[in-house]
């Protein structure tokens, strides 16, 4: 999301994701960098391969309101194999 890989944030999901709801507060504050990066890319969806990140990014995309479209990359594959 940013043209120089050391300044493209990770999600913030990782193993917090998997920990429950109780980390949700703090990982929309502590992601809040990911989700100004993913708004200021205008993009209209949002792929990843990892359950992970899809579960984070789609709970910053609602926290946020970023109106964006999260989506695995396999699924964004398979509707393009049966198109």
């Amino acid at each position: 999301m940013a043209p120089d890989p050391r300044y493209n944030w990770c999600c913030g999901g990782g193993g917090l994701v998997a920990m429950g709801e109780e980390t949700l507060d703090f990982r929309m504050k502590s992601a809040k960098v990911k989700a100004d990066q993913v708004r200021n890319t205008g993009a209209q969806i949002l792929a990843t391969a990892c359950e992970n990140c899809h579960t984070q990014l789609s709970n910053l995309n609602d926290h946020y309101r970023l109106g964006v479209d999260v989506r695995f990359l396999s699924s964004l594959v398979a509707d393009a194999l049966a198109a």
